[in-house]
């Protein structure tokens, strides 16, 4: 049935190259609802269990905070704060002579120019294992324990850069120590993430009008516009060496101990008032999920009319392609095929044009990110978009073989041959 199989295909090449275009385009599309649900999705789930419970979000505004090297040392400024999810601002200068280095810790260092020049940022495991940014190559930061044996080296995750700076570079660069020196570091890159990834906990932009949603959360970092990469680090790691992270005036959680009464609640949103200007979880909760709900809202009739679009127009093209090979479907009965294979021939046609239409959806899609077209978009390739591709090779086969049995069912190979002499 094979040689039938393809000798219809290409009969009808003209028919099945319009299939496979309308196909590509429909994958094409469906890989584009599933990413934008996705992106819904992306920046609350992480976050999820954080604001389901009681707790702020910081606009920190006071440099003096002390969070020491716990993550939960937080508690002293109220006994009803639990864990805090916030990053630690990191000074990255040039590499020092032992002159420089003996200097700074009493002198200070300034107008030198690094050649490494940075943003640089630290997180402590609470916050690295919460969210893995856009990597193009590389690991993220929870999977620095692997090198846990490089004495000597910091490791790090950096953005994409105009330094050259690859997964594996080692280059030098001073840090802070906690004494107010300096001191040389040789840093790994073990990371490279895609520029304009956002990064969690690095919002500046205060307004006390804005509704915060769980993608506030986390800012975008676009090296162009900054001019500069972002380097991030592991805190954790960078305490074991004495280096010193100072909080920045950017976002941070606070999330307050379980079972607080009112009054304690009260007095724990009191508390906050010290270090910023914050917003309660359950604010941003239900902004977050009503963002979700008029997003999925907008989505949900153009996936349904992706899914009718395929339904009709695969069972229209099989009626018109099985009214069309009537005689030869009656030539093939009368050869020895039943008429269930003869359905089987039109429906593994389709399933043809459709591995087709996906090798076309995924050349093109793969062309425009590669030459930039889809930089600005939400678009993205994974397990989920490839799932939703399925569902609607799934959908078109059953369309495409329901039609052809109506048809083929009611008629006898007498009267097919009859009909189409």
């Amino acid at each position: 049935m094979r040689k039938y199989i393809l000798k219809e295909f290409v009969r009808n090449i003209k028919f099945n190259i319009f299939i496979i275009i309308q196909l590509a385009f429909v994958f094409a599309m469906i890989v584009f609802a599933v990413s934008s649900v996705q992106q819904n999705l992306k920046y609350y789930t992480p976050l999820k269990d954080y604001l389901g419970k009681d707790g702020v979000y910081i606009y920190v505004n006071n440099a003096t905070v002390d969070t020491s090297k716990d993550k939960k040392a937080l508690s002293n400024y109220s006994e009803y704060f639990d864990e805090a999810l916030y990053s630690k601002g990191i000074f990255l200068e040039k590499e020092l002579s032992e002159s420089e280095i003996a200097k700074s810790a009493t002198e200070g260092i300034s107008g030198m120019d690094n050649p490494y020049e940075a943003n640089a940022y630290a997180y402590y495991k609470n916050v690295i294992d919460l969210y893995t940014p856009t990597m193009v190559d590389g690991e993220w930061l929870s999977e620095i324990d692997k090198y846990s044996n490089d004495d000597g080296f910091l490791h790090a995750v950096i953005t994409e850069n105009g330094y050259g700076l690859e997964v594996g570079d080692v280059y030098t660069q001073s840090l802070t120590t906690s004494d107010g020196g300096f001191k040389n570091f040789k840093i790994k890159i073990i990371g490279i993430m895609k520029s304009g990834t956002r990064s969690f906990g690095m919002n500046r932009r205060f307004d006390s009008t804005k509704q915060l949603t769980a993608k506030d959360m986390f800012e975008s970092y676009d090296v162009a516009q900054q001019g500069i990469p972002l380097v991030l680090f592991s805190m954790d790691e960078l305490d074991k060496h004495n280096c010193y992270g100072w909080l920045t005036g950017t976002g941070m959680m606070i999330r307050f101990k379980d079972g607080l009464s009112d009054e304690e609640y009260t007095n724990a949103i009191n508390s906050t008032y010290a270090i910023g200007s914050s917003f309660e979880f359950k604010e941003i909760r239900e902004n977050s999920l009503k963002e979700i709900k008029n997003q999925m809202t907008v989505l949900a009739p153009i996936i349904g009319g992706i899914i009718l679009l395929v339904i009709v127009s695969v069972l229209s093209m099989s009626a018109v392609n099985t009214n069309k090979q009537l005689r030869n479907y009656g030539i093939y009965y009368m050869c020895g095929c039943r008429w269930s294979q003869c359905s089987m021939i039109n429906t593994l046609s389709i399933l043809i044009s459709e591995g087709a239409a996906a090798i076309l959806a995924y050349v093109a899609m793969k062309f425009a990110q590669i030459t930039g077209l889809l930089r600005n978009t939400v678009v993205s390739f994974g397990s989920w978009q490839l799932i939703g591709c399925l569902c609607i090779v799934i959908i078109t086969l059953i369309a495409a073989l329901i039609m052809p049995a109506l048809i083929i069912g009611r008629s006898t190979p007498r009267e097919i041959m009859k009909s189409n002499r």
